[in-house]
């Protein structure tokens, strides 16, 4: 949830449109894989393997996230259209 709004603020203050990129589709199914797998390691006790690629898979979003946004958070912000923005 905290990335998908971060997407969106970002997009959304920098003037782009509010669409995130298929990388951030993937990158969510990535975290939620790593929360299944976490759960499922302590349930079942997988080990600390299963824990490990948890943690990989839950790094990668954010580390996508970087990729994508930091140039567009670094750069002005696009013009603006002269269309009132909902309330």
């Amino acid at each position: 949830m905290m990335l998908a709004l971060m997407t969106r603020v970002v997009l959304r203050h920098t003037g782009r449109p509010v669409r995130a990129p298929r990388a951030m589709a993937w990158a969510g199914a990535a975290m939620f894989a790593a929360a299944l797998l976490r759960v499922g390691g302590g349930v079942a006790a997988l080990g600390n393997s299963a824990m490990a690629v948890a943690a990989v898979l839950w790094l990668a979003p954010f580390v996508v996230y970087l990729v994508l946004y930091a140039a567009m958070l670094a750069a002005p912000s696009l013009p603006r259209s002269a269309q009132p923005q909902p309330a």
